[in-house]
């Protein structure tokens, strides 16, 4: 069920954007010609863009608030239905998941585990732990990648500990909050961080032929062939201080707010190497795969964006690649700013603004759009101000699970525990041809 004030705010933004929608249709003559703003609009524009965006943000901060306290009272459901079965105390069995069975499936009994475990972890020491969470922690320990295994510092109370499978729903969802990249674009997920060959084909110069009678198919027409290897580089969220006093409160949601500050800080350097890394020890970003693979598609002045040119982008992707589902603009935020005063030739706004039915995101032209704050973010001389196609052409590869390290003592001086997050990303444009996702440069 939505959150009922996340539906109300979508609805007046519904109304507002009608309010701004009409005032854009003012600039437009009945040849379709269309004037700027004179002073009095453009401050009008600004004010009720303003109380859109402001209302968006509103928007997204009530629906995360409504989700997380959905899954605070399912946790505290969930740790007090296991509180009554102590599982794997007392001769009882120990639950298959902790006998190191590779398989795992996640349950309320599962989660509400790895959830005693991670604060244990976080809020107490080992000497306190008792034999569940210590079970718990061994099995997330021995997962550990194997180059962390060789430093003596990732034992027992030093404090190594892998992420639960349990919570990773989470952390992904958190992660492609700040990274446009990771929301749009294929994500694999891999056990260890060897390199990984991944394939990729064009045939578009090929075609099939109609034989006459005796006549022989014709040779010499193999697909072009390519190999893009996928690496595993190690990123971190640096250390995250946490007060002592907020880890013993018992109202603090340690795990999500924890989760959100790795997502931030991994989630957000990530998605700028995602998108203009050089491909040099580190991902080739979509933008440098674009610039390298393709010819951009040159919008029409250097300081604007036409409704021509978001046409001539769109169909500068193949009919086979846009027509799938998936197929999606991507952009800075301020880009959006501009294309919200887009109209088509008939005056139509090339914006639309989410309804309130529940799922139903804002749209360009039809089509979803994702935003990328690494993107450039001003219509400029040979900027890349937007992409679009088939995104999820560009890779994104999550090498085994990521794990905490604990500084329980280097911080105590202020009442302080630390915490790093390490994760392993790589991410490659993986199409076969040029033609699957395309960019707009400015001339």
């Amino acid at each position: 069920m939505p959150s009922t004030q996340a539906t109300e705010l979508k609805q007046k933004n519904l109304a507002l954007w009608a309010q701004m929608n009409a005032l854009n249709k003012k600039t437009i003559n009945d040849k379709g010609d269309k004037r700027a703003f004179t002073a009095e609009e453009q401050a009008s524009w600004d004010r009720m863009d303003a109380e859109f965006e402001a209302r968006v943000k509103e928007i997204d901060a009530e629906e995360k608030d409504f989700d997380r306290r959905q899954k605070h009272d399912q946790r505290e459901a969930d740790l007090r239905k296991l509180d009554t079965r102590r599982a794997g105390r007392d001769g009882d069995p120990v639950p298959e998941d902790l006998r190191g069975d590779r398989r795992h499936v996640i349950t309320p009994e599962s989660r509400a585990r790895a959830t005693r475990a991670l604060i244990a972890f976080m809020s107490k020491h080992p000497s306190a732990w008792d034999d569940e969470v210590r079970a718990e922690v061994k099995r997330a320990q021995a997962s550990l990648p194997k180059e962390a295994r060789a430093l003596s510092a990732i034992t027992g109370a030093a404090g190594a500990f892998t992420i639960a499978q349990d919570f990773m729903p989470e952390l992904d969802k958190a992660e492609k909050s700040f990274s446009g990249i990771m929301e749009a674009c294929r994500v694999i997920q891999t056990e260890d961080g060897a390199d990984l060959p991944w394939p990729k084909m064009t045939d578009v110069a090929n075609t099939g032929h109609r034989l006459t009678e005796n006549t022989a198919a014709a040779e010499n027409v193999d697909p072009t062939f390519a190999l893009v290897t996928l690496k595993a580089y190690v990123y971190t969220s640096d250390i995250i201080l946490v007060p002592v006093p907020l880890l013993v409160d018992t109202e603090f949601d340690l795990e999500a707010d924890l989760f959100e500050s790795v997502a931030e800080r991994i989630g957000r350097i990530f998605n700028t190497e995602a998108t203009t890394g050089t491909g040099a020890s580190q991902p080739r970003g979509l933008i440098t795969a674009l610039l390298a693979d393709t010819t951009p598609i040159a919008a029409a002045a250097a300081g604007a964006i036409a409704y021509g040119d978001i046409v001539n982008l769109e169909h500068g992707v193949d009919p086979s690649y846009r027509s799938q589902a998936g197929a999606a603009f991507m952009f800075h935020d301020d880009i959006l700013k501009v294309v919200k005063k887009i109209v088509d030739s008939n005056g139509r706004p090339l914006f639309m603004p989410a309804d309130a039915t529940p799922g139903t995101p804002a749209t360009i032209m039809g089509r979803p759009y994702f935003i990328n704050q690494a993107m450039d973010a001003a219509v400029a001389t040979t900027n890349e101000t937007m992409v679009f196609g088939l995104l999820k052409k560009y890779i994104v590869r999550k090498a085994g699970q990521p794990f905490l390290i604990r500084f329980g003592e280097k911080y105590m001086n202020a009442l302080q525990v630390g915490f790093a997050a390490f994760q392993r990303l790589e991410g490659q444009l993986v199409s076969g041809g040029s033609t699957a996702v395309r960019v707009l440069q400015q001339p």
